[in-house]
């Protein structure tokens, strides 16, 4: 939700720089749009890991999180998170979810900018 809000608001920045749409120069800034979001996103993910390296497990970059930061609370999750790569899954389904995130901002807004445009009287 936030990197749709964040791409949202760059898709409004950038929305004078757009002709029609199936414009070279439409699609340069949708793709700027598009990577702009997801690079986001992968800051992100580096404050989270510089706030993991920081304080440990547990305290989160923010100091409000707790028994969090995939600590296990059973053997079975200890098992698990060692056996599929913790904060590799983690970190990939992050990324993963913002590139939806990214997608559908710009999806939505390209359909709001080009497909509900008023026509001259």
């Amino acid at each position: 939700v936030p990197l749709f809000t964040f791409t949202v608001c760059l898709f409004n920045f950038v929305r004078p720089w757009m002709d029609r749409f199936w414009s070279a120069k439409t699609w340069s800034v949708l793709l700027l749009v598009l990577l702009s979001g997801l690079g986001i996103g992968a800051i992100v993910e580096n404050v989270e890991f510089a706030g993991f390296l920081a304080l440990g497990y547990g305290e989160g970059g923010l100091f409000l999180g707790g028994p969090g930061d995939g600590l296990p609370v059973t053997s079975a999750q200890a098992d698990l998170i060692q056996e599929l790569g913790g904060g590799y899954i983690n970190t990939e389904l992050d990324l993963v979810w913002n590139g939806f995130g990214v997608l559908a901002a710009v999806v939505l807004m390209s359909i709001i900018q080009f497909g509900f445009k008023k026509r001259a009287l």
